[in-house]
């Protein structure tokens, strides 16, 4: 069974791969539709994570925002085939603008090493795509459980100039060696780590088990850390994102680095709400206020 589903994942992203995005999101409109109507985990969980952090939205308003959100989960799904196969050149003709890009250049012109704390916005591969023409990306990885995709997967971000790094301690090693080398990383610091690496600070006023891997590579390394995000314009289009964090990251607290951590990622949530991936049960392992919320 894992060797049909393996065949077919990477059958259906090389056929997508021949589309135009804009018209690839034709797709993804009426995949959310069928979502939005469908009972589905995606939007129960979805549901659950927006009210639990928008509580002050009206009940139309939550509605309004997880149907947005089920399609921008749609659009990501469709546009992996394009984002891991189309030439770099071809994709950076779809990077429109970049925002906080001054950011960017002097992070890389201080000499040191930067961390760019990344969360599930928009599309991150976009965000790969473009930092790796600026600089080498050294990037942990999780390997996906189909041996062919997870190849696809790996040689798409390497194509790029890339570096991917497993996702153990071999791979804090690499980064480590890297960001004190004056290299660059990229963290996904949205994921709810193991127990022994995670910190239990709010995100959005509410209890989330957070990662200190970030901010302890900021504080023994010190690299220089900036957020960055790329944000999906409807048209085919994506404006990339550059935001400043607060020196609290870099502090020996970890309940005030990862305070930080997450006060950053949710500034960039704020430059378009639908865009994060809501449907990522992000208050499990003791978060929320109390028990499992997605229960």
């Amino acid at each position: 069974m894992i060797q049909i589903k393996d065949f077919l994942s990477c059958a259906i992203l090389r056929v997508s791969s021949f589309f135009s995005l804009p018209g690839l999101y034709r797709v993804a409109r009426l995949a959310s539709l069928v979502s939005w109507w469908l009972p589905s985990s995606v939007k129960r969980v979805t549901e659950k994570n927006i009210a639990l952090c928008y509580p002050h939205l009206s009940e139309q308003e939550r509605k309004r925002l997880v149907r947005k959100s089920l399609h921008e989960t749609a659009c990501i799904a469709v546009e992996m085939g394009p984002l891991w196969m189309w030439p770099p050149v071809k994709l950076m003709r779809h990077i429109v603008r970049v925002e906080g890009r001054k950011l960017f250049d002097d992070a890389i012109a201080s000499g040191k090493g930067v961390i760019i704390l990344a969360p599930h916005f928009g599309n991150w591969e976009m965000l790969n795509i473009f930092i790796s023409q600026h600089q080498t990306l050294h990037a942990m990885y999780k390997p996906h459980p189909y041996p062919n995709l997870d190849r696809l997967i790996r040689q798409s971000r390497e194509r790029v100039g890339s570096i991917t790094a497993p996702a153990n301690h071999r791979g804090v090693a690499i980064v480590r060696k890297a960001l004190k080398a004056g290299g660059m990383t990229g963290i996904l610091p949205d994921q709810v780590p193991a127990p022994d690496g995670a910190e239990l600070v709010p995100f959005f006023g509410v209890p989330a088990q957070s990662m200190r891997l970030l901010p302890s590579l900021a504080n023994k390394s010190g690299a220089v850390v900036i957020a960055g995000v790329a944000e999906r314009l409807g048209d085919g289009n994506f404006a990339i994102h550059f935001l400043p964090v607060s020196q609290d990251i870099y502090s020996e607290d970890m309940t005030l680095a990862a305070t930080a951590m997450n006060a950053a990622v949710e500034r960039c949530i704020a430059i378009n709400p639908a865009q994060y991936q809501w449907e990522y049960k992000r208050f499990k392992n003791g978060g929320g206020h109390g028990g499992d919320p997605y229960a």
